[in-house]
């Protein structure tokens, strides 16, 4: 998939190329996470674009700077034990999509949704 994100990027002229990690456990999921997203299928949520327009008037959250982590379940969504788990360990529900979407999907879709964060901020 690095592959395919480096061509993605090249071709699209785009500089930002996303840092794809392995696929980790809860108790190793890299802790340089600023901000923490896990994307749901709950539509009662918050879209992430909602939540970033609403805390960046708080804080910094929008900026190219910010280590911002997406945590893309299967397809149907993480369990309940597992959204608990991850909220634990202070990731914030939000939701991506008013449909269900294949994982392919929903990682080009979050890291459209971050990149476009990222440009109208600076």
């Amino acid at each position: 998939w690095e592959q395919i994100a480096l061509e993605a990027c090249k071709q699209s002229k785009n500089p930002f190329l996303p840092e794809i990690n392995d696929i980790s456990t809860f108790d190793t999921i890299d802790q340089r996470i600023g901000i923490k997203i896990l994307c749901s299928i709950e539509n009662n949520l918050p879209s992430i674009m909602e939540w970033f327009e609403k805390e960046a008037i708080n804080q910094k959250v929008g900026t190219s700077e910010a280590f911002i982590g997406l945590s893309i379940g299967p397809e149907g969504g993480f369990s309940l034990q597992e959204t608990q788990n991850l909220k634990a360990l202070g990731w914030i529900p939000l939701r991506l999509s008013h449909n269900v979407l294949r994982v392919a999907t929903a990682v080009n879709v979050a890291l459209g949704t971050i990149q476009q964060i990222q440009r109208s901020d600076s």
